[in-house]
């Protein structure tokens, strides 16, 4: 959630802003600057990115600057053309929609900066690849050992572990001890009632090791055989 600014000043910065251009560019948006943006529906902007490659965002966005840009420059010679009260009128009713729009673009570029950073880090380029081999069923045992002993935050850890039994029908049984002993010691015995209740309710299991059963026969393997749930091959970034 965030902290919006005072009323008198948000209202003192739009008439200013108002009195001058509307399409004045706002201040950037600081690390102490804090506002609201609902992700859903409501935002036009975002009702119109939200299902687009996150390759094609960057390019959609440098469109709808140019855009602006443009509608910015009509603005600026609209003012002289305009001769009648009614042309007036109906042109001082578009200026809350310019601004509108102004506002959320700049919004959703500071956005995308902040999540082009989170996901430049190694640290999340590594967590991505260990759950994209996950749903590929791949055994990463050797990555939750070291995850553990780098005390990797529990519930990213815990996360990682349902994903595994999940996706390959349950855990060995043999490693699925070690990963729970390890996960206890690590991070503390309440982490105990923690694993019982994941076991519970189906999120953990323990796999017995049957020669006749391999870890492409779990059925989400089979279920991602059978819908295609992963494209290991080509994807079209314009219409993936």
């Amino acid at each position: 959630l965030v902290e919006p600014p005072d009323d008198d000043e948000t209202q003192t910065e739009a008439s200013a802003a108002t009195e001058t251009n509307p399409f004045e560019t706002p201040e950037p948006v600081t690390p102490a600057t804090r506002v609201s943006l609902s992700l859903n529906g409501a935002d036009t902007l975002y009702a119109e990115v939200r299902n687009q490659h996150v390759e094609q965002f960057g390019s959609f966005l440098q469109d709808q600057v140019v855009a602006l840009r443009e509608s910015q420059q009509h603005f600026k010679s609209s003012v002289k053309n305009r001769q009648t009260l009614s042309e007036i009128h109906q042109f001082v009713k578009q200026i809350p929609v310019f601004t509108q729009s102004l506002r959320s673009l700049t919004l959703h570029i500071h956005v995308a900066e902040l999540v082009k950073n989170a996901t430049n880090e190694s640290s999340f380029r590594d967590l991505w690849q260990t759950e994209r081999s996950m749903l590929e069923s791949e055994l990463c045992y050797e990555k939750l050992e070291d995850l553990i002993g780098q005390m990797e935050s529990p519930q990213r850890l815990l996360r990682l572990l349902c994903l595994q039994s999940l996706t390959c029908g349950g855990i060995r049984s043999n490693k699925y001890d070690y990963l729970r002993r390890e996960v206890i010691s690590t991070y503390g015995y309440e982490y105990l009632f923690i694993l019982t209740n994941l076991e519970r309710i189906g999120m953990l299991a323990r796999r017995d090791q049957m020669g006749a059963w391999v870890d492409s026969s779990s059925p989400f393997s089979n279920l991602c055989r059978i819908l295609n749930l992963i494209n290991a091959g080509y994807v079209d970034n314009v219409n993936p």
